[in-house]
């Protein structure tokens, strides 16, 4: 079982998120901006909820693992270089007349 705690704060998403969710691991974040994208259980703001959020992936079947697992490398797909590459040309080439 791979978990990945990031315990940034900033404003921008941390790209090593983005990497441990990539590889499949259950990532666990105290950023808000990375809350608003993967939700509650993705979201640990202090050391309270890094506990209960730990405690819970230690205890979760291999089902709701595996489900875990494929939403964070959707989530990693959506924010890949290659994706935001895409959007960056799409926003650039309807902004032309």
């Amino acid at each position: 079982r791979g978990t990945y705690e990031g315990a940034q704060r900033s404003a921008m998403f941390d790209k090593t998120i983005f990497e441990a969710a990539a590889c499949g691991c259950r990532v666990i974040a105290a950023s808000e901006d990375f809350h608003d994208a993967a939700g509650d259980d993705a979201y640990a703001p202090d050391t309270a909820t890094l506990t209960e959020r730990l405690i819970e992936a230690l205890s979760e079947d291999e089902s709701t693992i595996e489900r875990k697992r494929i939403v964070m490398q959707g989530l990693a797909r959506g924010e890949s270089i290659g994706t935001l590459a895409d959007r960056l040309y799409m926003e650039l080439s309807t902004g032309r007349e």
